[in-house]
Order: structure tokens, then C-alpha cells, then sequence
């Protein structure tokens, strides 16, 4: 038995093309629009003499924050290329086709929005954490057992009733018990010649 249609779980993983800009302060990095610095990042002086490349470009330089000119370090892709989830990724390539997300993934916009299907709820901490899985099963038997008359079985994605012997689970999930089983009945009868025969009789 499938769990039943719920709300469907979103979360979003931005498509930004834009340059990322990290500005330093005594307490470490602030990253514009949440973003944070990688370490794969390649230094460069010159743009032009990097691309194309997949990865992120890093380039110090003097960025206008909180009112003064600071030290920062701008990252970004190569033209052609977009910023998903902390990759440069070419604008031919579909978004969905790179195993960003756990279980289904549509883009919309500028935005690649990760679902989860029917069955499983999206964990927020988990993904604040990076702690997989994001979408995990939801346990439909926690509430009101299910539905179920006796016996509720949780499954990934979904839950399955059943029922204790020897009752029988039917078609619309309700437990029967079985048909009555026919008794033997053993009637005696007398003959003229005083013989004693038995017939078996079966009780409908």
C-alpha cells in the first residue's frame, strides 16, 4: 500500500551566474548570498588567460562593504558557465543530469528545486548539516496505525497492513476470519439383519 499524497517536499539549489564575492573581516569570511569559498578555486590575476574552465576563478581585489573599501576575494565562472551548488557548470548541460538531488529534481527558472517523492518528508537539518539522507521515509503507521485494522508494516515510501493468523487480509485492508470448517457428524443406524453401519455426514 502506497503512502498517501502528501505536499510534496521542496528545496532549492540557486542557479546564479554572477560573481561571488567573499569580503574579510577580523572574524573570518562573509559570504555574499551564502555562498562559500572553495578550495579547488583557482588563483588567477587574468580571466581570460583561465577560461574556459569548469572551475571556480578566484581573484582578490577591493570590494565596498558595510560602508568601506576591504580586501576581499571575488569568485567567479567562466562565461558560459553557471553556479550551481558550489560547481561551474556549462549552460548546455541540464542541471537534473548531475545527481544534485536525492531523489527527483525539476528546474525552474533559475532555480533547480529537489523534491521528495510521496512517502518521505524533507529533512531541513539534515541538509543544514549535510547530513544524508535529506528526504526520509515517513512512518504512516505512527498515526492511527495506518488505517490498518490489526497489524501496520511500515515500508520505504510507503506502509502495508496485515493481519495475525489466521485471520486474512482482504482487498480493502480489513482482516477476516477464516470460513468455518466443516465438523463431521457420525450418525448410527440399524439394518433388518441387526447389522450396525455408520454413515459421515459433513455440516454445511
Amino acid at each position: 500500500m502506497r503512502a498517501p499524497h502528501a505536499p510534496v517536499a521542496k528545496f532549492t539549489l540557486f542557479i546564479l551566474s554572477v560573481a561571488l564575492v567573499l569580503c574579510q573581516e577580523d572574524e573570518g569570511y562573509i559570504a555574499v548570498m551564502d555562498y562559500q569559498d572553495d578550495a579547488g578555486a583557482i588563483d588567477i590575476v587574468d580571466s581570460d588567460t583561465s577560461c574556459p574552465t569548469d572551475r571556480l576563478l578566484r581573484m582578490r581585489d577591493m570590494c565596498h562593504f558595510d560602508g568601506a573599501d576591504v580586501p576581499c576575494i571575488r569568485l567567479r565562472c567562466c562565461d558560459g558557465y553557471v553556479h550551481i551548488a558550489g560547481r561551474c557548470i556549462h549552460k548546455s548541460v541540464d542541471p537534473c543530469s548531475l545527481s544534485l538531488c536525492e531523489q527527483s529534481c525539476e528546474v525552474r527558472g533559475d532555480d533547480v528545486w529537489c523534491t521528495c517523492k510521496p512517502g518521505f518528508r524533507f529533512h531541513a537539518d539534515h541538509y543544514r548539516k549535510k547530513i544524508q539522507p535529506y528526504c526520509v521515509d515517513i512512518d504512516e503507521c505512527a498515526v492511527d496505525n495506518g488505517g490498518c485494522e490489526q497489524a501496520c508494516i511500515n515500508d520505504p515510501g510507503g506502509f502495508h497492513c496485515a493481519c495475525a493468523k489466521p485471520y486474512r487480509l482482504t482487498v480493502d485492508g480489513r482482516c477476516e476470519p477464516p470460513p468455518p470448517v466443516p465438523m463431521a457428524i457420525v450418525v448410527r443406524s440399524f439394518t433388518d439383519e441387526e447389522y450396525i453401519t455408520y454413515s459421515v455426514m459433513r455440516s454445511s
